[in-house]
């Protein structure tokens, strides 16, 4: 397989091969959806690791309609 990477994909820190795995289609077609997967599923789907809290902002909202 090495002799598909190029001189740009040799100078990169990055495990070039680990990324472009065979399950990496699907994840990009999960995360094209911008859902729950995206926003605080695994990095594999997008962002990762965020979540929500609810009510976070209520409070400037309130102040902000006042």
């Amino acid at each position: 397989m090495n002799n598909i990477l190029s001189k740009n994909h040799k100078n990169t820190s990055r495990n070039y091969l680990e990324r472009m795995r065979p399950e990496k289609i699907s994840n990009m077609k999960i995360a094209k959806k911008y859902g729950k997967e995206y926003w605080d599923g695994d990095r594999k789907f997008g962002y990762g690791g965020f979540y929500y809290l609810e009510n976070y902002h209520k409070k400037t909202i309130n102040h902000l309609f006042k």
